[in-house]
């Protein structure tokens, strides 16, 4: 490990230190990321397949649609949709395990590799699902309350005139997104936390949030960056079979199965390529959070060569009354 990376550091330095160790250890990260991609390529893939002979036969030339044809048709896709996505959901959760377990250990300065990332999650892939798990439930039931809260605001304006439902349409939702956003930035550390600290799922989202406290609009910072990152690798390489899709479509033509493959494939490429700036800079994220918040920098130089594994760990908290003077 860098004894420069044991400091905390700005967003920049966070950003910088993302390009800097995602540029040396491309072929790494790349590798952790690339059957995730397959996975996502797969599923792409199937999927336009699927919905295009579907739909081929549902909505022959010349004739109506119909409605219960069309009903019958997302009722024969649906199951296979749910399957193909706890598919992805577990292909990502692994990526992001095993991508987070090879930036931790190149940050403290251990020696890594794609198999032996993998290969430590042994005992710990189930602890990553029940994190994902328990972020998403979180998310959803705050999505549900917030999302009530919208309709009585939005019914109460309608009440009274309409540009009072306008203005409480704009208000309400960007209320609505700035506690959605806090939120889910309190998550952002929690699978570094459960790796490096080899935690519960349940201790490393309340570390995660503990962790984020103060310090979401950075979190915010980064994820909009990678976020402009995937749009435009997505664009650069799905671009021109997205323009040859809309153009088949225009012509009441099924796209033909090579511009569905090049879509499946630009999508996974823009996967491989850009998902590890993600995890490389919530890892860093995590580590400075430390630095800043328990002293780890100095906790880690204190242990030396000694036991590196109990600086790892969280600091203990004190017991009630036990800091009475």
């Amino acid at each position: 490990m860098a004894t420069d990376w044991l400091r905390p550091t700005s967003l920049g330095g966070i950003l910088d230190r993302t390009f800097s160790l995602y540029r040396r250890h491309f072929l790494l990260l790349v590798c952790i990321t690339a059957p995730q991609a397959v996975v996502v390529a797969a599923m792409g893939f199937l999927t336009n397949r699927l919905t295009s002979t579907q739909r081929a036969a549902v909505l022959a030339p010349g004739s109506p649609p119909d409605p219960a044809a069309i009903l019958k048709l997302y009722a024969a896709i649906w199951p296979i949709a749910v399957v193909l996505f706890l598919v992805g959901w577990l292909a990502a959760v692994i990526a992001h395990g095993a991508a987070t377990t090879a930036v931790s250990r190149i940050y403290l300065g251990k020696s890594t590799g794609a198999g032996d990332s993998f290969a430590r999650l042994k005992g710990r892939f189930g602890r990553l699902v029940l994190v994902s798990l328990g972020v998403y439930v979180r998310i959803l039931g705050l999505f549900a309350l917030v999302m009530l809260a919208l309709i009585a605001v939005v019914a109460m304006g309608a009440a009274i005139h309409a540009a009072v439902l306008v203005v409480m349409m704009v208000l309400g939702g960007l209320a609505a997104f700035a506690i959605l956003a806090r939120f889910m930035l309190g998550y952002m550390v929690a699978v570094p936390a459960l790796i490096v600290e080899d935690s519960g799922a349940g201790q490393a989202i309340a570390r995660s949030v503990n962790l984020m406290r103060g310090h979401r609009l950075r979190g915010f910072a980064i994820l909009i960056l990678m976020g402009i990152l995937s749009y435009a690798a997505l664009m650069l390489f799905q671009g021109p079979f997205i323009v040859l899709n809309v153009m088949a479509v225009a012509r009441h033509t099924e796209p033909a199965a090579w511009v569905a493959a090049g879509l499946a494939l630009g999508q996974a490429v823009a996967v491989c390529l850009t998902g590890p700036f993600g995890l490389v800079a919530f890892v860093l994220l995590y580590f400075d959070l430390r630095i800043r918040k328990e002293a780890f920098d100095l906790t880690m130089l204190a242990a030396g060569a000694g036991d590196e594994e109990a600086a790892l760990k969280p600091p203990p908290i004190p017991a009630p009354g036990s800091l009475n003077l």
